[in-house]
């Protein structure tokens, strides 16, 4: 069997005499798991090199999907060392150190590398932080904007400039309670802004390529309406997220619903769609995205 995850799925689909063709960076076959009158298995490949399958006209989760081909959710995971999203390494010594609280070890990390522009804590269930992670946006010497991420984690005996290298606890845990609909977004502060209209949302640490190394448990059975921001990484995230969550005991239901007015191609996400379709107006915002949810999980497919 190939080490490539793509690879295995066009390989059991050839396996099965099911053709398959290239479709933009992916490739497209009739999904195997429901009676297919035209191609609509999207065959393609997450930030951290898993293959994603997804079924766009009847809404077949990955595990049912893997099933019909006699392979599993692990023959999707990809072989190779993930990539990772760009982080400030703290020396050796400083890591073993640990550092009393974890405002000591941001203190330590603005001496280092100035006042950060974003803050976020990471909690459990019960709301006792867990960690968090620091954000800088700067320009570099061509004068293109970037940014660079800092975890610090609680460890047994101190807190550190580092985080678990899976495991790790969705966003604003301690607040998903028993709500039955989660909004998934790509990043912390996308969350904020729909806590602050009313919304229950999370996210997973460190971005798009990370997704995998967080628990998503806490969304087993519940509905989970995915908002991808208005690029290629952006929809990868909503897609591998996807697969992620069908997969849990009970399966979580699951779609992608694509915000009107973010520009396609671009980095637009929640804060321009509520700033440029709502004019920050939180009850309208509110009431759209209730809307666009519902109408997504009352039709078939898992896409709007």
């Amino acid at each position: 069997m190939s080490t490539d995850p793509v690879a295995r799925v066009l390989d059991a689909l050839a396996a099965r005499g099911m053709t398959f063709k290239r479709e933009g960076a992916g490739f497209v076959a009739c999904c195997p798991a429901h009676d297919d009158a035209r191609p609509s298995l999207a065959i393609g490949r997450g930030r951290s090199g898993d293959a994603l399958v997804f079924c766009r006209s009847a809404g077949c989760s990955a595990a049912q999907i893997v099933q019909a081909l006699d392979m599993t959710l692990l023959d999707l995971k990809a072989d190779a060392t993930p990539l990772h999203f760009p982080t400030i390494a703290s020396p050796q010594a400083d890591e073993r150190r640990g550092f009393p609280t974890a405002n000591a070890a941001a203190a330590w990390l603005k001496s280092k590398h100035g006042r950060w522009s974003q803050r976020h804590t990471y909690t459990n269930a019960a709301g006792e932080p867990l960690g968090i992670i620091l954000r800088w946006d700067f320009t570099d010497a061509g004068g293109v904007r970037r940014k660079r991420f800092a975890p610090v984690w609680r460890f047994a005996d101190s807190w550190r400039i580092t985080c678990p290298p899976s495991g790790r606890p969705l966003y604003a845990l301690s607040e998903l309670g028993s709500h039955g609909r989660v909004f998934v977004v790509e990043g912390e502060k996308c969350a904020d802004i729909l806590h602050r209209i009313g919304v229950c949302a999370t996210t997973s640490s460190f971005g798009a390529r990370s997704a995998f190394k967080s628990c998503w448990e806490p969304l087993a059975g519940r509905e989970a309406c995915l908002l991808p921001d208005a690029d290629e990484g952006g929809h990868a995230y909503a897609f591998e997220v996807k697969g992620l969550i069908e997969a849990l005991t009970p399966s979580a239901r699951v779609r992608i619903v694509h915000l009107p007015s973010l520009r396609a191609g671009t980095k637009d996400d929640v804060e321009q769609w509520l700033e440029n379709r709502h004019h920050g107006d939180a009850d309208s915002a509110f009431h759209e995205l209730q809307s666009l949810a519902h109408e997504a999980f009352r039709r078939e497919g898992g896409v709007e």
